[in-house]
């Protein structure tokens, strides 16, 4: 009996040893989980920290790239807008409609001056040739019938436009007084050729067809 007792109370004892055990493993084997789960939070909040950067960072790379491009729209519309004014402004080529009368030519076109078709055709890209003419001038009707009608007839130039002015004769009108005032026209048969609002010829010599067609595209270049 007596050893029956020692027997069961080394069990409990071993028993009692190996529930302490189990306990302590158990506690250590928690901590760890604990620990591990403490990291992998750390872990989880830095990624994200890294990802909410990322996230701003791609904003404002947008952001940025949304400015540009509404400042670039706003180039690209103010540069639109000056095209269309400069167009507006300098019509190429003999497109107009003019309303004087016209004396000759085809491609190139001569008309009877009058101040609206000249106001107009200072706001082209075109060459004006002037001619300034009297009436009763015997060396202007030979210059306009053996050199300046022939002349424009055979231009095939669409950026030539000719005006022919009266000049001190009866049927000279105000602007065409005011217009001879302007370039200091002090001779019938004078000749004077505008480009781009500026006078690059004047001449008051008698020229005949060569001349003309030889002054005309000097001025073109």
């Amino acid at each position: 009996m007596k050893n029956f007792k020692n027997i069961f109370l080394i069990f409990i004892l071993c028993l009692t040893i190996l529930i302490l055990t189990g306990a302590g493993c158990a506690g250590q084997n928690q901590k760890k989980q604990d620990v591990m789960t403490t990291e992998d939070d750390t872990i989880t909040n830095d990624n994200k920290k890294q990802n909410d950067e990322l996230i701003n960072e791609t904003d404002q790379i947008n952001d940025t790239s949304g400015i540009k491009k509404d400042e670039q729209k706003q180039v690209d519309s103010a540069m639109k807008k000056d095209e269309l004014m400069i167009n507006e402004e300098k019509p190429a080529g003999n497109n107009q409609n003019y309303s004087g009368a016209v004396i000759s030519g085809k491609t190139a076109k001569l008309y009877d001056y009058n101040q609206a078709d000249y106001e107009a055709a200072l706001k082209t890209d075109n060459l004006i040739v002037l001619y300034f003419y009297a009436n009763w001038c015997p060396i202007c009707k030979e210059e306009i019938a053996t050199a300046l009608y022939p002349v424009f007839n055979e231009l095939d130039k669409d950026n030539v436009i000719g005006f022919r002015v009266n000049y001190n004769d009866n049927e000279t009108e105000s602007s065409e007084k005011e217009l001879a005032r302007e370039f200091g026209v002090a001779y019938q048969h004078t000749k004077v050729f505008v480009k781009d609002n500026q006078r690059v010829l004047k001449s008051p010599e008698d020229w005949d067809k060569d001349r003309y067609i030889s002054e005309i595209n000097k001025a073109l270049q």
